[in-house]
């Protein structure tokens, strides 16, 4: 299957809250180029898997996505206009094991027609499963920002989902210039906050550690699911400070995203670490058959 010749593309558009849905070719015009969601970014997203039909977190990401645009002074997304147009996006691509699903909603442009868009983009999902088994090397950095930074300075919207990601992805570039596959961003301070595209969960004893997100992180889905699931594996969740220096004594590191789900950490900044293989398989067969919407 060719993603992009596949892909599906459902257009929103709405005008004083009623929204109009129409589906089109992906490759075709769907927005205006002025646009703030294409000129400064200036939009809310999430990405949604979708295994075997079945929506991952669904509910979740929307909620999620409402809270983003709370933080933007946006209007939140009306769920069940979203929710459908999601599962009938999805309904059009061709039957497929991983799908991929990108929400975005757009604020509407100053002096224009007051017309708010947004979009949902469904396509064959990048394959994971060899990292799911090998894992991933990671390299970490520096965010730049103190962990008080997101109640200290709240227009600097951590936490929030938005389409401004040139800086996750000059990250994700710096840590392939050092021989790594993912980054993971420390604050000013060395504490561990989040991967450009992931949430960090680790294994120390029977703990199964996360940052708090009022350091300044995006709430995981994903994170969540298997924070929910720890104690039927016998771990204790808990939300805490972790510098990098906890990381090498760490039993196992993992990387958690909606599609990827959980990626073993077996090098941090060039060190071999521990890992738990047993406890990934267990994870993403959670994460992958058991998860609910």
């Amino acid at each position: 299957m060719n993603s992009l010749t596949d892909a599906v593309l459902a257009v929103l558009s709405s005008v004083d809250g009623e929204w109009v849905v129409r589906f089109t070719d992906s490759r075709s015009a769907a927005l205006p180029v002025t646009d703030l969601a294409v000129t400064r970014g200036d939009a809310v997203f999430e990405t949604i898997a979708f295994f075997d039909g079945r929506p991952q977190a669904l509910e979740k990401h929307l909620k999620r996505l409402a809270s983003s645009a709370r933080k933007l002074d946006m209007a939140e997304p009306e769920r069940d206009t979203w929710t459908s147009a999601i599962l009938a996006a999805v309904a059009e691509h061709p039957p497929w094991p991983e799908l991929s699903v990108k929400v975005v909603l757009t604020r509407p442009q100053a002096g224009e027609d007051g017309t708010v868009y947004g979009w949902v983009h469904v396509e064959a999902a990048a394959d994971h499963s060899k990292r799911r088994n090998t894992g991933v090397s990671i390299a970490t950095m520096s965010r730049g920002v103190t962990r008080a930074a997101a109640s200290e300075a709240p227009w600097l919207l951590m936490g929030a989902k938005t389409l401004s990601y040139a800086l996750n992805m000059a990250a994700t570039r710096e840590a392939h210039r050092r021989g790594a596959d993912e980054a993971l961003f420390l604050s000013v301070e060395g504490f561990v906050m989040e991967g450009p595209i992931s949430s960090v969960v680790m294994r120390r004893g029977n703990d199964l550690l996360t940052p708090d997100p009022g350091i300044g992180i995006l709430e995981g889905t994903t994170q969540q699911d298997v924070f929910a699931h720890a104690p039927s594996l016998g771990l204790k969740p808990l939300y805490v400070e972790i510098h990098k220096d906890e990381l090498p004594a760490m039993d196992a590191v993992w990387m958690l995203g909606s599609g990827s789900l959980a990626l073993p950490v077996y090098r941090i900044d060039g060190t071999d670490v521990s890992t738990d293989p047993e406890m990934t398989g267990r994870l993403n067969h959670h994460l992958r058959f058991g998860r609910r919407a």
